[in-house]
């Protein structure tokens, strides 16, 4: 399970709706080294340096790439990435030995490295008809294909906020974020999702782990009013802390 422990001793509830990062949207119509030990870096410093992977900012834009989420265990740390702009596309072996020297350089040191880059699948997250847009241009998905009840009566729904690289298109052709109205049946590919919990927003990691009722689950199974405990990376991006866990019961 997640490193680190859970935020809070008792359950709390889910307030907000989950907010998905978007990738792309198609409208269907309308060199130092570490304290090396025996071959292996101390955990302490492999710890130090997995922390300042989230803060090397330019180091990612250099690469055309965009820092998702990074964690550690005893041995290794890990990274996760995507590419900019080309949100299918995996990176090459040079690509990332390339990336990894920067960053040995960036941090100041040599450590265990594992990188993976992540890509957006054949099928959409969601599909769907969009209900609302806000005053921050975010607008509300409600899926035409999954539901949060056995009796399929409750459509599953989520916010999107598009991402700054993030492509719109119509009927193959790039469109502007202009066009998407409310009305409009989409499909929608996204890099992860934010909660909210007793008002604070805290985005879930693509490696993060979702349980229900004891079971290995999905994002999709969040919903909102559920009583939840979840588990921090141990570091922020902005205002928002980075979730690795989350346990539902219901």
């Amino acid at each position: 399970m997640g490193k680190g422990g859970p935020s809070m001793g008792n359950m709390m509830k889910l307030l907000g709706a989950s907010i998905c990062i978007i990738l792309i949207v198609m409208i269907i119509s309308g060199c130092g080294r570490g304290n090396m030990i025996n071959g292996s870096i101390g955990k302490d410093d492999l710890e130090n340096y997995v922390n300042k992977l989230h803060k090397l900012e330019d180091v990612f834009k250099g690469h055309r790439v965009k820092f998702q989420s990074s964690h550690s265990n005893e041995r290794e740390g890990f990274l996760e990435i995507r590419r900019i702009g080309e949100h299918s596309k995996p990176l090459s072996d040079e690509e990332i030995a390339s990336l990894k020297r920067s960053i040995y350089e960036a941090v100041g040191g040599v450590f265990p490295l594992n990188i993976t880059v992540y890509t957006i699948e054949e099928q959409p997250g969601i599909s769907g008809k969009i209900t609302a847009i806000d005053k921050d241009g975010r607008f509300l998905v409600v899926s035409s294909d999954k539901f949060l009840d056995k009796e399929e009566k409750m459509p599953d729904a989520a916010w999107y906020a598009m991402s700054d690289d993030a492509e719109i298109e119509f009927e193959g052709k790039p469109v502007n974020a202009e066009d998407v109205k409310i009305g409009s049946s989409v499909k929608v590919w996204s890099e992860g999702r934010t909660i909210e919990l007793d008002g604070e927003k805290h985005r879930l990691l693509p490696i993060a782990k979702v349980w229900l009722n004891g079971q290995a689950s999905d994002a999709s199974d969040i919903a909102v009013g559920d009583a939840v405990k979840i588990w921090f990376a141990g570091y922020e991006i902005g205002p928002e802390k980075m979730v690795t866990q989350v346990v539902i019961e219901r």
